[in-house]
């Protein structure tokens, strides 16, 4: 284990507090914000055409099929229990209409809207329904990055009445409430009965029945999916377009053609062709809460059986294993120049991922002094920690970064041509891999990636990225976490902890944890831009922080 300890740092520091469950109240919020219900409009076309990069899997059930960030294929025709307000990023009603933590703190009760209808005359929801969609997210081949974590979470579910259900708990859990939020997606309430009588339905099959203002119409693999208005009058949104589709473009120059020629409406478009756009009469809308995290993740720290360390890593080779190189590669990146030059100045520096002075629990002032030299670029640093960890002129470190073209970052592979720059000036050899995102799932989930980067940009929560990129408690095999015992036995408190203030000082330990430990390569906080044509389209609020990003597509309201 000599060569795993150099995975982690001491985390004497982390100290352990005791847990406290007390229950708070949730107060609900006013109803949805946004909507295009300003009266009646004619939209100048039939069909809203939004286009972005294709998801890596495509599947027609929300829950168990699909991976949160590829929900948005099918968002528009579901709903959740807990909305995200398109202007603050707070939780409001939407099918539910309140919910309370029980004075145990291990059980939420929520009161269901009634009189909401299921696509395809499926009759109304009830808390059956709600019931049937745990169960199927959390389903044994559900590959929800959740499920395991709602059946170890879970330990009973009490449908009261038609309108009123309860999910009791194992333990307090603080993070549980964002997690069947639409900050996350996976519990987009669906049809039981549907269900029962189709079964899981395939991509050639209609998706199973939501109740959102768009209901599903058809889709053709690989290339769009497209949706109808519904026919009655919906209980919160009427949009003004009759259809809408989305429509899967990988090449952002093809997405601004198509922009300009009218081919479609909306579209993310990088930085460096946004002139181009505007000076052609287009215009940017951006989201409006801030919480999009872009970082490059190291995979290849893996425990064989996260819960017997004593069986070791799975790769106890792999250069990630070690502390010193995983600084070395963040330390010689120099960010401000990435900023500049391909992201027109717009990031905000991301000292510890998941935190934020302003927006997050937990932050720490002595992580910014620290940064600089933990993090900060410094290529003559960077090469002597290289040096220290065995790697020089006769025995470079070999490492490969993954090209993916992320949606939400439309020009990620020139940024991570330009890291791999940085690195090879320190001596590094980068192999440039193309890999498919499928693949790279099937792999990623398998845990075969051993010596691998790859980008992401995370619009989760506080409570969700820390789970999803730097946890494997209760979860799948994770690929792309750098397992340390520390920082998940941090994590862990945080989420029993149901107090704010307690919460507060436990948020501090496990991301000091974290930051000594280099799980990431932090880089920037971003603003969510989706380009539009003006002429078709006069409004477009969103808050951006949501995973998938382009939501509450309902809403956009037509030029009149």
């Amino acid at each position: 284990m000599n060569r795993a300890h150099s995975l982690f740092v001491s985390a004497a520091a982390v100290a352990t507090l005791g847990l406290t469950a007390c229950s708070t109240p949730q107060t609900p919020a006013p109803a949805p914000s946004g909507g295009a219900d300003t009266g009646p409009v004619q939209p100048k076309v039939n069909r809203l055409v939004i286009a972005m990069a294709q998801p890596a899997r495509e599947a027609n059930n929300p829950s168990r099929d699909l991976a949160p960030p590829d929900i948005v294929q099918l968002r528009p025709m579901y709903e959740q229990l807990v909305a995200v307000g398109t202007k603050d990023g707070r939780f409001e009603p939407l099918l539910a209409t309140s919910w309370a933590l029980e004075p145990d703190g291990k059980a939420y009760r929520f009161k269901l809207r009634q009189g909401v209808k299921f696509h395809d005359n499926y009759g109304e929801m009830t808390s059956k329904d709600v019931a049937f969609t745990m169960a199927d997210l959390s389903a044994q081949e559900s590959i929800h990055s959740n499920a395991a974590d709602h059946r170890n979470l879970i330990e009973k579910v009490d449908e009261v009445n038609d309108y009123e259900i309860v999910f009791r708990f194992r333990r307090p859990d603080a993070a549980w409430l964002g997690n069947i939020s639409m900050q996350l997606s996976g519990m987009e309430i669906h049809s039981k009965k549907h269900f029962e009588e189709k079964g899981n339905p395939t991509l050639s099959d209609r998706a199973v029945p939501g109740t959102g203002a768009y209901q599903y119409k058809e889709r053709q693999q690989g290339a769009f999916v497209r949706f109808d208005r519904v026919a009655y009058q919906h209980w919160r949104v009427q949009p003004d377009f009759p259809e809408l589709e989305i429509r899967w473009v990988g090449e952002a120059s093809t997405r601004l053609a198509a922009l300009l020629a009218g081919e479609i409406q909306m579209a993310p478009i990088p930085n460096d062709l946004q002139p181009s756009a505007l000076n052609q009469g287009l215009k940017i809308a951006t989201g409006t809460v801030k919480g999009v995290r872009f970082f490059l993740r190291f995979r290849g720290a893996y425990l064989n059986d996260p819960k017997d360390l004593s069986k070791g890593y799975k790769f106890p080779d792999s250069p990630f294993m070690d502390l010193k190189v995983r600084r070395a590669l963040n330390k010689a990146i120099n960010r401000d120049e990435l900023n500049k030059t391909l992201l027109a100045g717009k990031g905000e520096l991301m000292v510890n991922n998941h935190f934020h002075p302003v927006y997050r629990k937990g932050w720490n002032t002595d992580w910014e002094k620290r940064f600089p030299e933990e993090y900060g670029y410094d290529q003559s640093k960077a090469r002597a920690l290289l040096q220290e960890a065995g790697y020089g002129p006769g025995k470079p470190l070999t490492t490969n970064i993954i090209l993916t073209n992320l949606g939400e970052l439309p020009n990620t592979p020139d940024i991570l041509e330009a890291v791999a720059g940085y690195w090879r000036q320190v001596g590094v050899q980068v192999n440039l891999l193309t890999i498919d995102r499928a693949e790279d799932t099937r792999r990623n989930n398998a845990q075969e990636f051993n010596n691998h980067i790859s980008p992401w940009v995370a619009p989760s929560d506080q409570f969700l990225g820390a789970f999803i990129f730097n946890s494997y408690t209760n979860r799948p095999p994770a690929g792309d976490v750098v397992y340390v015992p520390e920082v998940d036995e941090a994590f862990q408190r945080v989420r029993a902890e149901l107090d704010d203030k307690k919460q507060d000082e436990l948020w501090r330990q496990y991301g000091e944890a974290q930051f000594r430990a280099v799980q990431h390569m932090p880089m920037f906080y971003l603003p969510v831009e989706v380009v539009y044509n003006p002429k078709i389209i006069s409004e477009y609020i969103f808050p951006g922080s949501i995973s998938g990003l382009y939501t509450h597509l309902e809403t956009v309201k037509a030029a009149r």
